[in-house]
């Protein structure tokens, strides 16, 4: 066996030695190993998933509202009433309706 048929059987991971090369599956003595995997690929890389931006209310200032409808008591004989106003949604004048209800220390609360 000439060296350069020894060094391609150390670089494929066999025995130069034809039976040796038999024994693990190899062909004609050329030293191939079928237990070696051929391709070897890097682990992929971690995931880092960024958390979602904070919700950040502006400051609410007391509600002018106009009342909808005369007043009534509810079933829990709160004294309540509709209400109607606008408010700014995503930077637009919207319309909104409600029900408040008068409290024990003598502010309407938003019920609905």
């Amino acid at each position: 066996m000439t060296a350069w048929a020894y060094a391609i059987g150390l670089a494929c991971g066999a025995a130069a030695v034809p039976q040796a090369a038999a024994a693990h599956g190899g062909g004609g003595g050329m030293g191939f190993s079928f237990g070696i995997p051929f391709y070897v690929y890097p682990p992929p890389p971690p995931v880092i998933y960024a958390p979602p931006p904070p919700l950040v209310y502006g400051p609410m200032g007391p509600v002018q509202a106009v009342p909808a409808s005369p007043p009534y008591t509810d079933s829990l004989g709160r004294y309540c009433r509709e209400y109607r106003s606008t408010a700014i949604v995503e930077g637009r004048r919207q319309p909104i309706y409600g029900t408040a209800c008068l409290a024990p220390d003598g502010t309407w609360r938003a019920v609905r």
